[in-house]
């Protein structure tokens, strides 16, 4: 029998891929650990903004972490425009 027929997956599994892809989850899933076993523990307001969490739910908010994507590209955009126009404009 080979292995299709006893009905493996079709797709390896991929342990980094499912790691980058449940990463905040996974650091959801700690920070309600230390807050739930260690109350006397503070957490900072920073922490939860580095990692798109809420800080009353610990839930991975994906639109806030869109947002921020969105608002770092058009950043960068912006700044590569500027240094070509003042390179274009220099020579």
């Amino acid at each position: 029998m080979n292995k299709r027929e006893q009905g493996s997956p079709k797709e390896e599994y991929k342990p980094c891929y499912s790691f980058v892809k449940t990463r905040y989850q996974i650091i959801s899933h700690f920070l309600k650990g230390v807050h739930w076993f260690r109350p006397d523990l503070r957490i900072d307001a920073r922490v939860y903004e580095d990692f798109y969490l809420n800080e009353k739910t610990f839930c991975f908010d994906p639109a806030v972490r869109r947002k921020d994507f969105v608002i770092k590209l058009s950043a960068m955009v912006v700044f590569i425009l500027v240094i070509a126009v003042s390179l274009y404009m220099t020579v």
